[in-house]
């Protein structure tokens, strides 16, 4: 399998990273997607895109990332690298509303540091040809694609996520409850957290603003990241000797998802810090 004959689909699946995050009192997973911004035609760099409440802890902590390897002529072979890292504030660039839950975390010296040590790597990132440009384009029901890591699941042996199939619960064009955000239709869970959810449509889509049915044809979107999702409690009691009382937080399959747009913000606080354009 070679890089030029990898599906839309697959090209996907490499861009999603599994984060462990661990410090002196406890550890988490979450996911993050790989996204690259160009500073030239020639220079590229690389961020970790993921929520606040994954990538900033209260306390000096390391993260773990699993990497793909890579064959001498760039293309994905089956072995994978573990690199940790320190989680320090300058890698991270924070959104700069703090009531909006995403975080950039800086990979480029990582990732050249790995190529300056002979570790090829072979990654996959987005960008911001993805996020849309005209939200009126999508119809008030659209299937969605999200790719992660539900409660740190994986394949281990392969390092590929987990992908869930689901439908917007609320309409995309519309913010949700007046934040830039909709709801899917999907189970999530945490680890899902930082999860990347997008339309990916293959062999035809339908058009919201025109109309019209595309029967041919590819689309695929960045729509937004997952960050939170309602719960129900649960009530009873339990019958032994004596009366126990219980009470269970459960998950509704709902997920909030930001809209990817509010990946421009941190873009700007990017451009802001290293004083140059990025496109």
């Amino acid at each position: 399998m070679t890089e030029n004959k990898l599906s839309l689909a697959s090209k996907l699946l490499y861009s999603t990273m599994k984060i462990v995050i661990r410090n002196n009192n406890s550890s988490w997973s979450g996911t993050g997607f790989l996204f690259e911004f160009q500073l030239s035609q020639t220079e590229t760099t690389y961020f970790l895109i993921s929520n606040r409440h994954v990538l900033m802890p209260a306390e000096p902590s390391t993260m773990y990332l699993t990497f793909h390897m890579a064959n001498p002529d760039h293309t994905p072979n089956n072995q994978n690298l573990i690199v940790e890292c320190p989680v320090t504030t300058e890698f991270l660039v924070p959104h700069p509303d703090k009531n909006v839950d995403l975080c950039a975390f800086f990979l480029s010296p990582l990732i050249e540091n790995l190529f300056a040590q002979k570790k090829e790597i072979f990654i996959q990132t987005l960008n911001c040809s993805l996020i849309p440009k005209d939200w009126s384009t999508f119809d008030s029901i659209e299937e969605v694609t999200m790719i992660g890591y539900p409660n740190g699941l994986s394949d281990q042996k392969n390092n590929f996520p987990i992908v869930r199939r689901g439908i917007t619960a609320t309409s995309v064009e519309q913010n949700y409850n007046g934040r830039n955000e909709f709801m899917i239709d999907m189970a999530c869970f945490p680890g899902s957290s930082g999860s990347p959810v997008f339309i990916l449509n293959s062999g035809g889509y339908f058009d919201g603003k025109k109309g019209v049915l595309n029967i041919v044809g590819n689309r695929l979107f960045l729509l937004g990241i997952l960050y939170s999702g309602p719960t129900r409690t649960d009530r009873g009691t339990i019958e032994f000797k004596d009366i126990v009382s219980i009470k269970l937080e459960t998950m509704m399959h709902l997920g909030n998802v930001i809209k990817s747009s509010e990946i421009l913000p941190i873009k700007n606080e990017i451009e802001k810090r290293m004083n140059k354009k990025l496109y």
